[in-house]
């Protein structure tokens, strides 16, 4: 092949590899008071508990990637369906009408999901097939994933009472001042 093609070839991966699909679904927490390396953590530990073993790590740049999970067959497709985890986890503000910004820790989950419908059910060897297809994103379990994240660090989520000034995050329900 040519050193042109393969340029060509390269460039176009490149491409689509850094376009965001208009597929993709993101679901957002937000915290504050909480330190970086405990919500990374945390972060990591709720990918692990639900099946998502860790591929790459970035604390650096706030990037965690895991590995495909097996298992679970969409309905619309009849097939072997795969999903994996994507977490971004960056410093944000929330702007807050007559205040100061609320600095706060944005972490965003996407769970990217695929499928074999060459063969449907009776695939076999599915996790070494060249068969596998885009489909939509899992937004539930990507949203799921992130409740998970907000439970586990309840007192540091950022509510809308907080936001609007209210309640203080872990209080009893009153007022503040």
């Amino acid at each position: 092949m040519s050193a042109t093609r393969w340029c060509t070839i390269l460039l176009l991966g490149a491409l689509a590899s850094g376009c965001a699909t208009s597929s993709e679904r993101w679901a957002e927490v937000r915290f504050q008071d909480v330190s970086y390396l405990n919500l990374y953590r945390a972060v990591a530990d709720v990918l692990g508990s639900e099946g998502y073993p860790v591929k790459r790590e970035d604390p650096v740049e706030g990037l965690i990637e895991t590995e495909w999970r097996y298992g679970e067959s969409v309905r619309e497709v009849r097939g072997p369906s795969r999903t994996r985890a994507f977490v971004t986890i960056e410093p944000s503000e929330i702007e807050r009408e007559d205040q100061d910004p609320l600095p706060v820790t944005l972490v965003r989950v996407r769970v990217p999901e695929e499928v074999i419908r060459k063969g449907g059910l009776l695939a076999r060897n599915e996790r070494n097939s060249e068969d596998w297809e885009e489909y939509k994103d899992d937004f539930e379990r990507a949203e799921f994933l992130a409740e998970k994240i907000r439970i586990l660090l309840a007192d540091h989520h950022v509510s809308a009472r907080t936001l609007a000034g209210a309640v203080d995050p872990g209080d009893d329900g009153e007022s503040v001042p």
